[in-house]
């Protein structure tokens, strides 16, 4: 063999080698379909991909947190709607009484009306008491009955709620009151039902038929009291309304900000598949024609020249 001949091998042996490692390696992008066998091997660029799964999985698990938080504000608002909805039911019947000139019937209804709205204000969700603020594993309201209600000696005591409403953090600063305090939205209600009771109580455990003038001034007296009432767990209600708006907002939010920065993250990390296709086409057509002249060189021969 000349020497130009096996210098030609030589270098047509190198060329292979390279195609080679060429071609293993864009066969590699099309199956894992990332440009990089390792995080070494995107350079500077890897601490931009860091810092993008970082901000991914930090984005996920904040718009997890409030798809989490969801059902349990859907189970609020029903609560708080029972609660206000007993509240005009017992107005009702005391503007019934009024009209008819008959208090028989509203002994009951109070009865009835304020165990529906205690057990609204016990609600819970997955073992944790809605309205009983940090303190969520006990029932906000100790009372069961309108009559122990009125055995009290102060309506504080109808109450064990924490001092500070569950909070929930967005990130960023901002946070949300997930959900208020039963004492909160509820002790002036209890207080005009636990005077509601102890007057009927007076007056033998139940109203006249027909109504006295004074019975009559304590009906109007607390129906308007009622109707301020049932209007602060209206408001409550409207206020969970708003947290329900404001956590679907943050998960929209936390979705884009997981989109954009999957999509920083894929323009750095992925292979353009189209475009590793073509050049390995491309390659592996180099790759043939190199491999004819390797093959015809490996069988020159110092014989073969002299022929």
């Amino acid at each position: 063999m000349s020497i130009a001949s096996s210098y030609g091998f030589v270098r047509t042996r190198e060329d292979l080698f390279r195609i080679e490692n060429r071609l293993a390696d864009l066969q590699r992008q099309i199956s894992s379909g990332y440009k990089e066998e390792t995080l070494a091997g995107y350079g500077a660029a890897s601490t931009r991909l860091l810092s993008a799964r970082t901000l991914i999985e930090q984005a996920e698990a904040r718009a997890q947190q409030g798809r989490e938080l969801q059902p349990r504000l859907a189970v609020q608002d029903a609560a708080l709607g029972l609660a206000a909805s007993s509240t005009l039911g017992l107005i009702q019947s005391i503007e019934n009484a009024l009209a008819n000139n008959d208090g028989i019937l509203v002994a009951e209804a109070l009865g009835q009306r304020f165990e529906e709205i205690a057990s609204a204000l016990n609600q819970s969700d997955n073992g944790t008491y809605l309205f009983a603020g940090e303190r969520t594993g006990e029932a906000p309201i100790t009372v069961d009955t309108i009559e122990e209600l009125a055995g009290l000696t102060t309506v504080a005591e109808a109450f064990r709620n924490g001092d500070r409403s569950q909070r929930l953090s967005l990130g960023d600063g901002a946070e949300v009151i997930v959900g208020p305090l039963a004492s909160d939205i509820a002790t002036g209600l209890f207080e005009t039902l636990r005077e509601f009771k102890r007057l009927i109580n007076s007056e033998g455990g139940s109203l006249a038929s027909p109504l006295t003038g004074a019975q009559r001034d304590t009906l109007l007296a607390t129906l308007d009291a009622l109707k301020g009432e049932r209007t602060t767990l209206l408001s409550a209600q409207a206020r969970n309304g708003n947290v329900q708006a404001r956590i679907e907002a943050h998960i929209d939010k936390q979705e884009n900000r997981a989109q954009l920065f999957t999509k920083v993250l894929g323009e750095t990390a992925d292979a353009d598949l189209a475009e590793v296709s073509t050049e390995l086409t491309a390659v592996q057509s180099q790759y043939e024609a190199v491999a004819s002249v390797f093959a015809t060189l490996r069988e020159l021969t110092l014989l073969n020249y002299l022929r």
